[in-house]
């Protein structure tokens, strides 16, 4: 039950556990303040992570976790004065900043969220909460289904993170959504991190870039959903981050941190394994061989740290599931996939499917046409599982035409970083479409994409101040149709409420069937079933309001962000002239970027 103590208790318990023990390791880096602020963050959640799998694993009694959160508290009043430091750093203050309006942003999204709904999108979210509880509850260790999937069909590392907090407030479904919701916003630290090339540049586009990001009806959604998507992109990106930092500094430890990064990736979703198998080959080719000193130090690191944090998950489920069923019931690998199969999928994945699918296989999972539950339905397909609609009706189209040129106008000092990107995005979308099993006619964007859709949004910030006016206004244009259909009309339809008897509400599910779709029904069935409270259903007399303020917001934010554009184009006009810089995020490999 979330009360007005309950709620203290937890954000006390978010904000001591993601600083403290991380700090306690980060503090001694020669870092960036910004890269060790973010660096902090990541390393918490690896320390909490750790420790609370411990405590499952071997069956130690609850007040364990009081005595894990103590010692974070410790570790920050330890390190009261590097945080200190970090917090006088005018960019860690103005990432804070940042963050809090993100996080407040998804916070409103969220209290509107009284069932949750979209496609057919059902049973993940109960499949991910009864997960945690399974790591608190002390279930029989050989059971291996208890949740439709087998126990290791999915990695555990944010379901321990979640069974951390609610151990030490309530196990119930709204702790555990918004503990999932904080470890999802965590993803736009990576995000600001990224851009961060140099102060005149970083805050300029950042504000164009929160705008991207918090419109985008993918991550808006992913960031909202408690599942593990968007908290594995948090790692995916601060590895990739971190990466590039260790390409040009590799007496600083970046590398090592990086690969550690990825492999917490890895154990939060399988998701992350292509890009840590793109960075892997990327380093052993293209970094390993240049390195002048130290590079099998540096080697034996990475897999030190990256084996030691794998085996705490693989080798549990090995003494506990066997071999073969640790590695064969994942979804990532579960299943033969024909060649012919990866081309649909690819094929699905890239086009959208009012180009390709027939309108009657389409109403065959959606509501009657012209309902608005039929409008979100087919949008929500589009948004989430395309790579293109993904990125936005025209932002989408912009980047591909600034990434060509990308590519093109690459030279031979500039090459290296033009083919890392290009490499990155071919071979872990690719990747991720082969090993994905099951044929799907929408795509899978939202499972293997995600990552690569935010890079494309952090290029596109930086390549916004290059635009004519007119492109400026139908990107920002499409960008409030992109909220408005792909979002906006999404999070109204979830806060609609059911018949809370089970005969009047089967009555309403066979009575409904043409303007509700059939798994928004079996979500709510879900959700009665499991007497589920949700955050949002405390906010069902203000609803509407929350969603008036939200939608003049967003319009609002676009109108803000033209003028923004406009004014930055008439104060500085030679950045239209300035050429393209050939890696966005952190510039040539022969630069160090400043801080």
């Amino acid at each position: 039950m979330l009360d007005a103590l309950a709620l203290a208790k937890l954000l006390s318990l978010l904000l001591v556990c993601s600083l403290g023990p991380g700090l306690l390791t980060a503090r001694r880096l020669r870092w960036a303040p910004k890269e060790t602020f973010c660096a902090t963050l990541a390393f918490s959640f690896i320390w909490v992570y750790g420790v609370g799998f411990a405590i499952a694993a071997f069956s130690l009694p609850r007040y364990s976790y009081f005595i894990v959160s103590f010692f974070c508290a410790a570790a920050l009043v330890f390190c009261r004065r590097d945080l200190a430091r970090l917090l006088n750093d005018p960019t860690v203050r103005l990432f804070l900043a940042a963050f809090l309006l993100c996080f407040s942003w998804t916070v409103l999204h969220t209290s509107l969220i009284r069932s949750l709904s979209g496609w057919t999108w059902s049973g993940d979210w109960e499949e991910h909460y009864r997960r945690s509880r399974f790591f608190l509850e002390a279930l029989p260790q050989g059971i291996l289904n208890p949740f439709g999937f087998a126990v290791p069909a999915r990695p555990p590392f944010m379901n321990v993170v979640t069974a951390f907090f609610m151990a030490q407030v309530d196990i119930s479904f709204e702790i555990y959504q918004l503990s999932s919701l904080f470890l999802n916003t965590m993803v736009f630290f990576p995000i600001m991190l990224i851009v961060t090339v140099e102060s005149i540049r970083f805050r300029k586009t950042l504000p164009v870039l929160l705008l991207l990001v918090l419109l985008n009806p993918m991550i808006l959604q992913n960031v909202t959903y408690p599942w593990t998507r968007s908290f594995t992109n948090f790692y995916i990106l601060l590895a990739i981050a971190f990466y590039l930092l260790g390409r040009k500094h590799a007496d600083k430890g970046y590398m090592p941190v990086a690969f550690l990064f990825m492999t917490a990736g890895v154990l939060s979703h399988y998701c992350a394994a292509p890009f840590a198998v793109f960075l892997g080959l990327h380093y052993l080719w293209a970094v390993l061989p240049h390195r002048a000193t130290a590079r099998y130090k540096e080697l034996g690191a990475i897999v030190g740290f990256s084996t030691l944090l794998a085996a705490t998950w693989f080798g549990w489920s090995i003494m506990h599931y066997g071999l073969l069923p640790t590695l064969t019931t994942n979804t990532t690998v579960a299943g033969g996939m024909r060649p012919l199969a990866i081309a649909s999928n690819f094929f699905a994945t890239i086009v959208p499917h009012p180009f390709r699918v027939s309108p009657r296989v389409i109403d065959a999972w959606t509501a009657t046409k012209g309902s608005l539950s039929y409008i979100r339905e087919y949008f929500f397909a589009m948004y989430q599982t395309n790579i293109y609609m993904a990125v936005g009706t025209i932002s989408g189209a912009v980047v591909i035409w600034r990434g060509a040129r990308f590519l093109r106008h690459s030279d031979r000092e500039t090459r290296p970083d033009a083919w890392f990107w290009a490499g990155l995005f071919a071979f872990s979308f690719s990747l991720g479409i082969i090993v994905t099993p099951g044929l799907d006619p929408y795509g899978f964007a939202h499972i293997c994409g995600q990552p690569l859709v935010i890079l494309a949004l952090i290029f596109l910030s930086t390549e916004l101040l290059r635009l004519g006016w007119r492109l400026q206004t139908a990107i920002a244009a499409g960008l409030a149709l992109d909220y408005i259909l792909g979002a906006f009309i999404h999070f109204r339809l979830q806060n609609r409420v059911y018949p809370e008897d089970p005969a009047q509400l089967f009555s309403h599910i066979l009575s409904s069937t043409g303007t509700v779709s059939f798994h928004a029904n079996l979500n709510w069935v879900q959700k009665r079933a499991g007497a589920y409270l949700f955050f949002g259903d405390r906010f069902g007399a203000i609803a509407p309001l929350i969603s008036l303020a939200l939608l003049l917001s967003a319009c609002f934010a676009c109108i803000a962000m033209l003028r923004l554009l406009f004014s930055l184009r008439k104060r500085d006009s030679s950045v239209v002239a300035t050429p393209l810089p050939l890696s966005p995020c952190f510039g040539p490999l022969n630069q160090t970027p400043r801080v």
